[in-house]
């Protein structure tokens, strides 16, 4: 989660950066208002919304081991890591970004949620 400035963000060689705003969608609206795969980086379920999240993705077409951005590490408010990411090594991960750089880390549990699995694996 970054802070509000976002021009902090810097484009790196190579790569391709969306980012936007989250839009947070209560679970009975989730037909009408995500309507397009492009959409879903950008849309979080409502409980989340005092996030005020702002998202950057960062995409490249080539393999990247340690992908980096300019970001200055005041602009970080909070971690979230993917899902995916086996907890062994999530917890690694977690401990050396809170030692370091002093903000809370969580991963995500959106697969828990099966209405918007469903709805997302249709677009």
């Amino acid at each position: 989660m970054l802070h509000r400035n976002r021009s902090m963000l810097a484009n790196p060689q190579g790569r391709e950066i969306i980012h936007g705003s989250i839009e947070y969608v209560r679970m009975s609206d989730i037909k009408k208002v995500i309507q397009k795969p492009e959409q879903i980086p950008f849309v979080k379920r409502y409980p989340y919304r005092n996030e005020e999240e702002y998202r950057v993705i960062c995409e490249s077409k080539r393999k990247v081991a340690r992908p980096s951005l300019n970001l200055p590490r005041t602009a970080i408010r909070k971690v979230t890591i993917n899902q995916f990411l086996p907890r062994e090594i999530f917890e690694l991960i977690k401990q050396k970004i809170e030692v370091q750089w002093n903000v809370p880390v969580n991963q995500s549990t959106i697969i828990k949620n099966t209405t918007w699995i469903n709805h997302m694996n249709k677009l």
